[in-house]
């Protein structure tokens, strides 16, 4: 009986460890089977933009949620599992965010409050146009010509081009995710803007390439028959892919459909490609221009440089680099041609600065035909004044009674210049000229309220007798201007 107990408890003690492992088993595969969110990505924006007061409204918004068996799902933001807090809108004109929370795993997402106005902000788009997405290692993001387009509720938007530093700077603005430091394909930068957060991708390759080239256009527009293309000095700048900038000469080979055997209206095509990868642009423009025949210039006028047709007495150097002679078809056409070309001929007989003066440069332009244009233009040489001489001082008269006529009796000036030219000037005819028309001044000092001297131009009349008392002013000279001092009695 003692042996039969004993043998009955043993099994009771087995079977209770057995049911204990399977319990075990059973909780351990349960907990084995539990999956945990690890990262959560906002996959639908709910509305992100708001008038003051308004409710925050979650329709449309949708989070993915990445599980750590490797599982992804999708949620919206209204599920009871997903959690959303936020600042309400009754803050204006400003950017809040709203917290989104599912498995302990967060994210933010930005809203606009508007400042209350009958017009309101319901969104931004983002217009890519030229938008580059393809870079070298090292290389600059280049925006292009793309712009954000914020769209109001009357139907009208606004564009915000992202190249203006303005925009950058402008409410809300952000950029990250660019990285060109490492070769890689579908690399991914955000852009935000207001609310609203844009997604590009781009790649970095390990080569560069020529990202865009812009011209810089000097292509003569105008020929005669049988003329040779003008290219001057036109060229590319080449933007790379690497963000340096290359300067590329335009040059003949590069041009297509430029033809001068026949008069009219023509046009011409510009082609180029700096590398040679798939990812190169290929800069392509066509150029209008005119052939004209020479046998219908109306007229021959001239374009002058300014600062070239000035000279100081002595200058012996002609300078017309910058000049041109113009050639008139009638209908609004013209042909500029410098003044240094093998056309123009320049008669330098009659450039003389040994005196100066107004003269008179004689040119000649001559056609491809043989047929001559004579043309002149003016030059001004500009003489110094060396010497000035205050002659006859003591016919001045300088005591008067009251309201009598102030005199420079034979008083004149006596001028010398470094043409060797000599003039006189009579004191009492330059005093009656307007101030712009003279050529010896006539001054008093003056004290200003701040106490600084100041020069007072005297027109005529401003010599007065008038008053009694002791009256100075001043004749201007190179060498020391004249002090004249009158009294009234």
């Amino acid at each position: 009986m003692k042996k039969s107990g004993k043998k009955l408890l043993f099994i009771a003690l087995i079977a209770c460890l057995v049911l204990s492992a399977t319990l075990f088993s059973a909780c351990g595969d349960k907990n084995k089977d539990k999956k945990e969110a690890v990262s959560i990505t906002l996959s639908a924006a709910p509305r992100q933009y708001y008038a003051p007061g308004e409710s925050i409204d979650l329709t449309g918004g949708e989070i993915s949620v990445s599980f750590s068996d490797g599982s992804t799902s999708k949620f919206s933001l209204s599920d009871s599992a997903v959690s959303v807090s936020h600042f309400g809108t009754n803050a204006k004109n400003r950017v809040e965010y709203m917290t989104v929370t599912y498995g302990g795993k967060s994210l933010k997402i930005p809203y606009y409050v508007n400042s209350g106005t009958a017009t309101q902000i319901v969104g931004v788009e983002l217009e890519k146009g030229n938008m580059f997405t393809t870079y070298s290692v090292g290389g600059t993001f280049a925006y292009g010509t793309s712009y954000f387009k914020v769209l109001y509720s009357n139907g009208k938007y606004s564009s915000y081009p992202l190249s203006s530093e303005s925009t950058r700077n402008g409410y809300n603005f952000s950029f990250s995710g660019f990285d060109s430091k490492t070769v890689g394909e579908n690399k991914k930068a955000v852009f935000t803007f207001y609310a609203t957060t844009f997604e590009i991708e781009y790649d970095i390759v390990d080569y560069v390439f020529a990202m865009n080239i812009l011209m810089d256009n000097n292509i003569g527009n105008v020929y005669m028959l049988g003329d040779q293309i003008e290219l001057n000095d036109s060229m590319f700048s080449v933007v790379c892919s690497d963000g340096t900038i290359k300067g590329v000469d335009l040059t003949a080979d590069m041009i297509s459909g430029f033809d001068t055997s026949s008069a009219g209206e023509k046009e011409l095509t510009v082609s180029y490609k700096w590398g040679n990868t798939d990812k190169d642009f290929v800069f392509t423009q066509n150029v209008k221009y005119t052939v004209v025949d020479e046998n219908n210039i109306v007229s021959v006028g001239v374009d002058l440089a300014e600062g070239e047709w000035s000279y100081n007495v002595g200058d012996d150097t002609l300078n017309i680099k910058n000049s041109y002679v113009v050639l008139d078809f009638g209908g609004g056409i013209t042909k500029k041609v410098s003044m240094l070309d093998e056309s123009v001929s320049v008669d330098m007989s009659t450039f003389d600065t040994s005196l100066g003066g107004v003269f008179k440069l004689k040119l000649i332009y001559t056609t491809p035909n043989g047929n001559q244009y004579p043309v002149e233009v003016s030059y001004t040489v500009q003489r110094i004044v060396t010497s000035m001489t205050l002659m006859n001082r003591d016919s001045i008269t300088t005591a008067y009674s009251l309201g009598q006529e102030f005199s420079f009796g034979d008083a004149y000036m006596h001028v010398v210049y470094n043409d060797k030219t000599v003039m006189d000037f009579n004191l009492a005819e330059q005093y009656a000229l307007e101030p712009e028309k003279r050529t010896i001044g006539f001054y008093k000092l003056e004290k200003s309220s701040s106490g600084s001297t100041v020069y007072t131009v005297l027109e005529y009349g401003d010599i007065s007798t008038t008053n009694a008392g002791t009256f100075e002013f001043y004749v201007r000279n190179v060498q020391g201007d004249e002090k004249i001092v009158y009294d009234v009695m």
